[in-house]
């Protein structure tokens, strides 16, 4: 089925453009959208009452944490379950977290490894990077093992994925450790082994780099050119840190157009995830940049998750979360207008314009939705948009400078006006 949007021109808008979609000619099915877990920044709320704000206002599908080298502190020492988490609450309390967001619906939780436990390190420290020691791959497989099965028996729910390591080219004075492409595919190794003997069905994803370090290929080349790793590694996981995202055919754009290909072009094809982004300006501006940055992913990455660093921080440290001082910021509702009502399971569909000034994605089969059209004005005039005649019950959710995600009213008709630097979603049940 071809169906044609025509925003067409009223008596101030200035601007006429057409949006193509395609509902036979599908892409990439949506696993979710998430960040990462450090509630405990967030005041006077419980636990409770944050994780329902997460899941019924922000559509929280997903949840990232870190895999403590705490969890087994010294060779042959029990599993410490009471260990510091770097940058979020004791690992009981990331358990309890997982516990309540389960019963909310949330199903996907997923753990990164910033540092295996100090005495498995060439620095014997988990801090200052070091590198994981060649002698010691048979027991960080365990470890990787033992919190698999842990998690499960802790939370009730199998671990849906691990992260081998955090950012493995930074030597950090946080949690840190350096893996060369060649270390990090023959961890990978002992890991697969590992998961394939004892029926663990968790995920993995790697190498969750930065594409600015210019080595993501070869991490990926490294793991997918040996038979053996390349059956392990399930996802090719990227940081986003990208200034260029509002760029259609920019930078951005390129980059996970190369991305995908690398993606699609071995067996098995992995999927693509963004697990971790931050740094956009607490304003509109940065929020618009975010948006444009979640669009590149997804239009051009055939990008499947995307997590967020820091779900919620303070105002020292503003540009690291979506709610800060336990206030929804701008970044908050740009993420909601994709969170909400682009559900796991969501299939891409085709979807262009013929105007620069609008961006589209179109999905089918969301949730309870139908279909789901997100439009992004990047311009500076306002939009009319023709809506297409499709059956179901139809709304129209608006952010920008002075609409935080709202149900626009008197929309009964088949068209709705797009301010100008707005985000917009279009449901159909």
């Amino acid at each position: 089925m071809i169906m044609g949007i025509l925003l067409s021109a009223g008596a101030d808008c200035q601007n006429l453009c057409r949006i193509q979609v395609d509902t036979n000619k599908t892409f990439q099915v949506m696993e979710g959208f998430g960040g990462f877990n450090n509630l405990e920044a967030w005041k006077n709320k419980s636990d409770q009452e944050k994780c329902v704000f997460l899941v019924n206002d922000l559509g929280l599908s997903m949840m990232r944490f870190e895999l403590p080298p705490s969890f087994q502190p010294a060779k042959d020492s029990a599993y410490n379950l009471k260990g510091d988490v770097f940058g979020g609450p004791l690992l009981q309390d990331n358990f309890k977290i997982i516990r309540i967001l389960h019963k909310l619906g949330v199903k996907k939780f997923i753990a990164t490894i910033w540092s295996p436990p100090a005495w498995m390190k060439t620095n014997n420290s988990t801090k200052n990077g070091g590198n994981l020691r060649s002698d010691i791959y048979e027991q960080f497989a365990n470890y990787c093992a033992a919190y698999c099965k842990v998690f499960q028996e802790k939370t009730g729910i199998p671990l849906y994925a691990i992260g081998l390591q955090n950012e493995p080219e930074f030597e950090e004075t946080y949690n840190s450790c350096v893996y060369t492409p060649d270390q990090m595919r023959e961890a990978l190794r002992w890991v697969g082994r590992k998961f394939r003997k004892d029926y663990i069905q968790t995920k993995i994803y790697l190498p969750e780099a930065l594409p600015a370090q210019q080595h993501l290929p070869d991490y990926f080349n490294a793991i997918n050119s040996d038979p053996e790793t390349a059956g392990y590694a399930d996802i090719f996981a990227i940081h986003n840190y990208d200034s260029d995202g509002i760029n259609v055919g920019g930078a951005g754009s390129r980059e996970w157009e190369k991305y995908a290909g690398l993606a699609t072009s071995v067996k098995p094809a992995k999927e693509v995830w963004m697990t971790e982004t931050s740094g956009h300006t607490n304003n509109w501006e940065g929020a618009m940049m975010l948006a444009a940055n979640i669009y590149n992913s997804i239009r051009y990455g055939n990008l499947s998750a995307w997590l967020w660093w820091s779900l919620t921080d303070t105002k020292s440290s503003e540009v690291f979360g979506l709610i800060i001082d336990g206030k929804p910021t701008g970044r908050y509702f740009a993420s909601k207008q994709f969170y909400r009502f682009i559900r796991p399971g969501a299939i891409r569909v085709e979807a262009a314009s013929n105007e620069n000034q609008v961006l589209t994605l179109y999905f089918k089969h969301s949730g309870k939705y139908k279909f789901v059209n997100l439009l992004i004005n990047r311009g500076n005039e306002k939009i009319e948009v023709d809506l297409p005649k499709l059956e179901g019950r139809r709304s129209y959710y608006l952010s920008d400078s002075l609409s935080n995600c709202e149900l626009q009213k008197n929309t009964e008709g088949n068209r709705i006006v797009l301010p100008s630097k707005s985000i917009a979603t279009i449901t159909w049940e």
